[in-house]
């Protein structure tokens, strides 16, 4: 079979280090992965509580908000491609699976920490009761800290990985694999389409099966196990296209026409079809889009200093997504102590006032936690 074929002809890579020139082949996905860290770090500075929030900022919020879709793309691909005759689906997924749970168990003892300190010296207990009182979410569903949530949510979609793998295995021919990726999508517009999805305010998924107030232990594993349904049913179409990246290999050689295919897709979608249509299909008309872009974006032979900090930002971008919403609070609390009502409107000069130091501390951070091999490890599984 075609794909088979190309199976067994690929070389094993590690997906983050392309074996080639890896300076030129892997510019264009740092570009992005940084662009994407500066993007979390925008979203989350632009969310002070209840707060209004200026039309300008809640534009470049929505301007940022391709950072979450584009990391689950790239995951995806990176994790197909890593598929091949010497490393299996399961291999891969396990290893993926250590190197986000280390981390996210890591990072929901900081924050428990750090949230259960903060409450001592406000001198508001009442803070860390409402912290504790939803065990569940606060262990297995990412509820220690704003962005957490997307560590088990990748690594229940990693155990998919097998599937995938199983199911591009039976296809005959290239063309299948654009059958296969539509189907990947189907379960998750429905779920969208319905209201069922996973909505990151409560926690829940599957709003018509659940009631979020009940706290019983039976009503909380079955809110768990609904979660992780979602998660899986969210991952799945991503995995069904980068079943087609491998499989056209776009990763090394994207065509112009697709290009602009994807780039219509995006317009359409967004234009014409964005009040009818679940939140799904912005993120794939806009993650993979601007993923092939990326792997079309070739670096110079010889990076300069722009270039390197791009480099930095990205191989880094993981720790800074960790640490940031931690420096985040720290910025907040501090021009609040400087102009009083700093943070009671949210303003895209409060925005850029809060991203830009809290950008740079975080990135410092998380090269620290890279130099120091016990926090490597531990922090961010490096």
């Amino acid at each position: 079979m075609v794909l088979e074929r190309e199976r067994a002809a690929t070389t094993v890579e590690a997906p983050d280090v392309p074996a080639v020139k890896p300076v030129v082949r892997t510019w264009g996905v740092d570009l992005g992965r940084a662009l994407a860290a500066v993007a979390v770090v925008i979203i989350h500075a632009s969310a002070a509580g209840d707060a209004p929030v200026d039309s300008a900022a809640a534009t470049l919020r929505e301007l940022a908000s391709f950072a979450v879709p584009f990391f689950l793309a790239t995951s995806a691909v990176f994790g197909v491609k890593s598929i091949s005759a010497t490393r299996s689906a399961w291999s891969i997924a396990r290893q993926r699976l250590a190197r986000l749970l280390v981390p996210y168990a890591a990072w929901t003892v900081v924050y428990i920490g750090l949230k259960a300190l903060s409450a001592a010296l406000a001198d508001d207990p009442d803070r860390l009761d409402s912290l504790l009182r939803d065990p569940g979410r606060l262990v297995l569903l990412g509820g220690a800290s704003v962005q957490l949530y997307f560590l088990p949510m990748l690594a229940i979609g990693m155990l998919l990985l097998p599937v995938a793998d199983a199911m591009a295995r039976r296809l005959r021919y290239k063309t299948d694999a654009l059958g296969f990726a539509a189907v990947c999508v189907l379960p998750y517009w429905y779920l969208g389409w319905t209201g069922n999805g996973y909505d990151i305010a409560t926690a829940t998924a599957f709003r018509d099966l659940v009631d979020p107030t009940r706290t019983h232990a039976a009503d909380a594993v079955v809110r768990v196990l609904l979660v992780i349904v979602a998660w899986l049913l969210r991952f799945l179409p991503y995995l069904g296209l980068a079943v087609v990246v491998r499989v056209f290999r776009l990763d090394r050689r994207c065509p112009r026409p697709v290009l602009l295919g994807s780039a219509a897709a995006f317009v359409i979608v967004e234009v014409l079809f964005r009040p009818f249509q679940p939140h799904i299909l912005r993120e794939l008309v806009v993650a993979f889009p601007l993923l092939l872009v990326c792997f079309a974006t070739r670096g110079p032979q010889v990076p300069g200093r722009f270039s390197r900090a791009v480099s930095s930002v990205a191989r880094h971008s993981f720790g800074i997504f960790l640490v940031h919403t931690a420096v985040l609070q720290v910025v907040q609390d501090v021009g609040d102590k400087l102009h009083h009502g700093f943070t009671a409107r949210v303003s895209l000069g409060m925005v850029l006032a809060c991203a830009a130091p809290t950008l740079l501390l975080a990135w410092l951070g998380a090269a620290i936690i890279d130099r120091i091999k016990p926090l490597r490890k531990i922090l961010v599984a490096g």
